[in-house]
């Protein structure tokens, strides 16, 4: 156990090192707190140089220190690319919304057999059965179809 003295200059010594080191005083407090709980746990009478060893203590503390805070950055770092991400998913989201509702409005807006070939298209019927059901012939479904989609593209391509 060490008495009051060598405390305090165990303290002065630590706050030395951090200061050196360039450490905010908050993270010299956190280190030096650290470092004394550590140290307080020593037997020093066993200790040959209480300085070197002090030191030894002191460096690789502190060494712990930077390296997590170096970790923990990268970690932010990686959280706020995983946000940047996530907004952008957003955003993308977003877009793709505005674009399907561009679509609907536009589809509403087809001659009545363009709209009925589109949503028939939609449903997941065949061009043949299209042709078959409205009494066309497949290439007549296939030109409405055509101009059907461009008048949709070419509305959604400028707004």
């Amino acid at each position: 156990m060490m008495d009051s003295q060598t405390c305090i200059d165990v303290k002065n010594q630590v706050d030395d090192i951090c200061e050196l080191c360039r450490l905010t005083p908050e993270d010299r407090e956190d280190i030096s707190q650290g470092i004394m709980a550590k140290l307080l746990n020593v037997n020093m009478e066993n200790v040959q140089s209480k300085e070197d060893f002090i030191f030894i203590v002191s460096r690789n503390h502190i060494t712990d220190f930077i390296r997590k805070s170096v970790q923990d950055e990268k970690l932010i770092e990686r959280l706020k690319e995983r946000e940047i991400l996530r907004s952008q998913i957003n955003n993308n989201d977003d877009h793709i919304e505005d674009l399907r509702i561009a679509f609907e409005e536009e589809l509403e807006n087809l001659p009545p057999q363009q709209k009925k070939i589109m949503e028939m298209v939609y449903d997941g019927i065949s061009l043949k059965q299209i042709a078959e059901e409205l009494d066309l012939s497949d290439g007549q479904v296939r030109v409405q179809l055509h101009i059907a989609r461009k008048k949709i593209q070419n509305k959604i391509d400028v707004g």
